[in-house]
């Protein structure tokens, strides 16, 4: 309680003073004339790494962080430094984009944006009662890291009309919501990504700088908000797809399914280690099936294989056949295609696909890998290990083997059904076809869509029997159209971690969804 005193007498002179070389105030380790947040990294480094400041900041003087006045710059330091920093406005990180809703609670924030969507801002001011009756600027801006913004706090609005003062007046979150974005009107042009990153600032002093005082959704590594092009739609890459090619009976793979089809971005030479994603066909159907993932995820910078495979006698098999293949691309890499993918596989961000009884042989061959149980002719994993497989991803998948031995564990798991499906129904009178029975089992991060008027033999593109049953069928084309749009943000989350995807998450259909 003493020192608290003490500090309490000190710092209003410390508020004035400079450092005897400095013409900065105290506190401001960075020297842009301002003690706020940017100043955090810098105070941290003078206390603990004195050295290492003086290279960081060569233009600043080090005993701005003797807040004490001791003439040393030391732990001591640290409460004084905590109060000045509380002592004046503040810059308040907060979420400020999002969408208004006619019902309680009336505004949802949220991370991504189609682009043909306008953007809103809203500021509660139950939560922040200063902002009322306060005329403000909006900025949004080409989106910023926390030290860019330390190193250019300048505002520009990248909007076609500038910036837009709003004048925050009402008591209620309704009447301090705003449009700051029209339809198209911000670039979603993300390359091989997923999203444009963009930052939304409230100039609460209107001096074209993000200081204290102001507001911003942003300031972070992620970006206040991400304009989203359509999903459905071919990324940036010409593709090549090796067709039918043979890896022989290698890694457990039995003869008659040693063909594999394989799609990747025509310029990988050019490209670093790509993550692999491999596909796994059902009972009866073909690993030719699939090119509608293949050129899709392929033109988005992935290496995409289907397999050959052995799921005629029962999934035991079928597990093995997805496990060979995939230590049999990764070792062959250098004489597949003439060599085309060597060095270019990264088998450390691998995902498995795989639909109806393959959909299950998938989870049963992480389970093989989990359980260290290698029957059937399986091998253990030569090339990759079981954290290496980023994501399961089964559609429609059967349930045969029960959950000793279909079990995705702690394994990320994304679970696909269809509610026309009549052939893995998911009926209770079947208890070979209750796919959401994987599901349950999922013991890590799980996801589940369920496609409205959708059929068995839709999820692939094999033609024949549709095995749907019901009305409002929807037809191949559209669930093509679905699964492209939802499969793209699942694989850029779980392969590089991209922010925007996980908006295809948690949102309604009728709120967001591919374009």
């Amino acid at each position: 309680m003493n020192s608290r005193h003490a500090m309490m007498i000190w710092l209003p002179a410390l508020l004035i003073t400079t450092s005897a070389a400095s013409a900065y105030p105290l506190g401001d380790m960075n020297c842009d004339g301002n003690v706020d947040f940017f100043d955090i990294d810098g105070f941290v480094l003078a206390v603990t790494d004195p050295p290492a400041y003086e290279a960081a900041y060569p233009d600043c003087d080090i005993m701005l962080a003797d807040i004490n006045g001791d003439g040393s710059v030391n732990f001591f330091d640290i409460d004084a430094f905590v109060e000045l920093l509380v002592s004046g406005p503040q810059i308040v990180a907060t979420e400020l984009a999002g969408n208004a809703l006619e019902l309680y609670p009336y505004f949802e924030y949220v991370k991504a944006f189609n682009e043909d969507a306008t953007v809103e801002i809203a500021i509660d001011p139950t939560r922040f009662p200063e902002i009322v009756g306060q005329a403000a600027d909006v900025y949004v801006v080409t989106a910023k890291t926390s030290a860019e913004w330390s190193l250019d706090p300048s505002l520009v609005d990248v909007t076609p009309d500038g910036p837009q003062t709003e004048t925050f007046g009402g008591s209620t979150i309704q009447e301090n919501t705003f449009t700051v974005v029209g339809s198209y009107e911000l670039s979603s042009a993300a390359g091989l990504g997923l999203g444009v990153g963009y930052d939304v600032v409230v100039d609460s002093n209107r001096n074209g700088q993000l200081d204290g005082g102001d507001y911003i959704d942003g300031l972070s590594n992620e970006a206040g908000l991400y304009v989203v092009h359509d999903t459905t739609e071919p990324g940036p890459l010409e593709v090549t797809e090796l067709d039918s090619y043979s890896v022989g009976t290698v890694f457990g793979i039995p003869s008659g399914y040693t063909n594999q089809n394989t799609f990747y971005p025509t310029d990988i030479a050019s490209m670093g280690e790509l993550p692999l994603i491999v596909i796994g066909h059902g009972g009866g159907h073909n690993y030719r099936w699939f090119d509608h993932f293949g050129f899709h995820l392929a033109s988005y910078g992935y290496v995409v294989m289907s397999h050959q495979n052995n799921n005629a006698p029962g999934i035991e098999t079928c597990s093995v056949t997805t496990m060979g293949h995939t230590d049999a691309i990764l070792d062959q890499q250098d004489t597949i295609g003439g060599g085309v993918l060597d060095g270019h596989i990264d088998s450390n961000r691998i995902i498995w696909i795989g639909h109806s009884r393959g959909g299950e042989g998938i989870v049963r061959a992480f389970d093989r890998i989990h359980d260290e149980d290698y029957t059937h002719g399986a091998e253990p994993p030569t090339n990759y290990s079981m954290q290496d497989i980023r994501l399961l991803i089964p559609m429609a998948p059967t349930d045969f083997l029960g959950p000793t031995k279909s079990n995705p564990h702690a394994a990320p798991f994304c679970l696909w059904t269809a509610s026309g499906d009549s052939d893995v129904s998911g009926a209770p009178s079947c208890g070979l076809c209750q796919t959401f029975r994987l599901h349950e089992r999922a013991e890590g991060f799980r996801h589940s869509f369920v496609l409205q008027g959708v059929g068995h033999a839709w999820f692939h593109n094999g033609g024949g029997t549709s095995w749907f049953s019901g009305p409002c069928g929807i037809g191949m084309e559209n669930t093509h159209l679905i699964l492209k749009g939802y499969l793209l943000p699942l694989v850029k989350y779980y392969a590089e971690g991209n922010i925007p995807a996980t908006d295809f998450f948690w949102r309604q259909h009728e709120h967001f969804k591919p374009i």
